[in-house]
């Protein structure tokens, strides 16, 4: 389980106010809305969590109304683009203002499927749904990182979608395939060894065929994007995508 503050390096802390403390885990993801006290060397985090699904807010209260756009940012506290570092209490601020902004326009995006593949060149969080059902955020890599380290990014919203609806691609490149093979094999009694891709072609050809099927499966959901740039350190896809 991973806690990520509001906070990103030592000589910063946040002053007093609401923010976000966001707990994750694979089975579950949590947000919570807190209030923190910064001491100068941590921030003291209190409020209460409950799980959180895309859609419903968890808080007690209620986000502050945001225009649908994630390009429309008024009322931000610094005028600085998407993709900028969250290195301040303003910019966390900022980045809190966009995310409601950001969920309006994944839930609006044009749909995508096997047939019709999600952007090439375009990066940020997205989301499979299946008979308007939610099933699975994920992100691809960071933009400004890849720059950073002198390279061109690797993924995009097309590698993440062949990653998780190709059946030659691992497990590891392919958690959401992985989990439902996982579910299935459980409700047919069927043991799963911790190696067993490499024996996919004989041992463990049942186990392969159940992940092809749950490839195929992920291959006919909807799958909804909304591009962004990344800061440097990830920041705003690991909170967009929880």
């Amino acid at each position: 389980m991973t806690t990520l503050a509001p906070r990103q390096s030592a000589d910063w802390a946040p002053t007093p106010g609401w923010g976000i403390l966001v707990v994750g885990s694979e089975e579950n993801r949590v947000i919570a809305r807190a209030s923190w006290k910064g001491d100068g060397a941590a921030a003291q985090m209190r409020g209460s969590a409950q799980p959180s699904r895309l859609g419903h807010s968890s808080q007690s209260g209620s986000w502050p109304r945001q225009p649908p756009e994630v390009e429309s940012r008024l009322g931000m506290a610094v005028a600085e683009p998407v993709g900028g570092p969250i290195n301040s209490a303003e910019t966390w601020a900022d980045l809190m203002t966009w995310l409601p902004a950001m969920l309006t326009q994944l839930l609006a995006s044009e749909v995508f499927h096997v047939e019709y593949r999600p952007p090439e060149e375009q990066r940020g969080v997205y989301l499979f749904s299946e008979a308007g059902q939610h099933l699975y955020v994920g992100r691809t890599g960071i933009t400004a990182r890849s720059r950073a380290q002198g390279g061109a990014p690797i993924t995009s919203f097309r590698h993440r979608f062949d990653q998780h609806t190709q059946p030659g691609r691992p497990p590891g490149a392919s958690s959401f395939a992985n989990r439902l093979m996982l579910e299935r094999a459980a409700e047919l009694d069927v043991v799963v060894p911790g190696d067993w891709w490499s024996d996919r072609r004989t041992t463990a050809s049942e186990i392969y065929d159940l992940y092809r099927a749950a490839k195929t499966r992920i291959g006919a959901m909807e799958c909804r994007v909304v591009p962004f740039e990344d800061d440097v350190r990830g920041v705003r896809s690991t909170i967009a995508e929880v």
